[in-house]
């Protein structure tokens, strides 16, 4: 039940300063039932089975980050 921004995680160095921006989140009404019936293909689910993959079970999505390390502060 409560709401905080990305932004406020890193601009609050602590647990104490990011309680003291953390706001009450809005109660969300949504019916709690299982969904039944046809439904449509996401976007990302309609992309993978347009390409036609040799193995459809196994998919991967690999991402490589380089992070530069800040000086360290004396």
């Amino acid at each position: 039940g409560l709401s905080i921004e990305p932004r406020q995680v890193f601009e609050q160095q602590t647990i104490a300063s990011l309680a003291s921006v953390v706001t009450k989140a809005p109660a969300i009404a949504a019916e709690q039932r299982p969904v039944v019936g046809p439904t449509q293909l996401t976007p990302i689910q309609l992309w993978f089975f347009e390409r036609n993959f040799a193995d459809v079970h196994h998919f991967n999505q690999a991402v490589l980050f380089a992070v530069q390390r800040p000086p360290l502060l004396s």
